[in-house]
This record gives structure tokens, C-alpha cells and sequence, in this order.
């Protein structure tokens, strides 16, 4: 009974050692129209992004001019409102009092 189960074993190893080549060329050329496509996609994504690296850094340039600018103007509003009050309150100071009625 050994040697029957032996044999078994060998021609059991015998064709999975033939197999697993067949099984991996035979899966590698029926996966490969699959995967093609994806990783095609995957590396033109990559070559975009690097592409938009120029792009992209020229826009936040100009964001960050367009903060600048904007920063400035708000001081420009701050001090225009403190000259204002300023303004008012040194006009109100002058202002000689208004006899009352009565």
C-alpha cells in the first residue's frame, strides 16, 4: 500500500510541476489585455501630474500676490477708518457747545 500512495505523491508533484508554468504563461496572457489598459492610465495620470507641476506652482504665485494685494488694501481700510474716526472725533472736540433752550 506505501508504494501505491508513493507513486500517487510523485505523479501528483509530477503535474503540478508541469502545470504551474502552463497555468502562469496561460494566465499571463489572459490578464495581460486586462492590465494593460490600467496601467497605461496609471502612468498617464503620472505624467499629467507632472505636467501640472508648473502649472500649479504658477497659480499659487499668483494667489499668493492676490493675498498680498488683498492684505495691503485691508491696512489701506484700517487706516482710512482710523483717520475717520479720528477725523470725527477731533471735529466734535472743536465744535463749540450748543446753548440750550429752555
Amino acid at each position: 500500500m506505501e508504494e501505491y500512495m508513493v507513486g500517487l505523491i510523485l505523479g501528483g508533484m509530477g503535474i503540478v510541476l508541469v502545470m504551474i508554468p502552463v497555468v502562469g504563461f496561460t494566465l499571463r496572457y489572459a490578464i495581460k489585455p486586462v492590465v494593460e489598459p490600467i496601467v497605461g492610465a496609471i502612468r498617464e495620470a503620472r505624467q499629467s501630474e507632472t505636467f501640472r507641476e508648473p502649472e500649479l506652482e504658477h497659480r499659487l504665485v499668483l494667489m499668493q500676490e492676490d493675498l498680498d494685494e488683498v492684505r495691503e488694501a485691508v491696512k489701506l481700510l484700517v487706516a482710512s477708518q482710523r483717520f475717520d474716526r479720528d477725523l470725527i472725533k477731533g471735529a466734535a472736540e472743536d465744535r463749540p457747545a450748543r446753548p440750550s433752550r429752555g
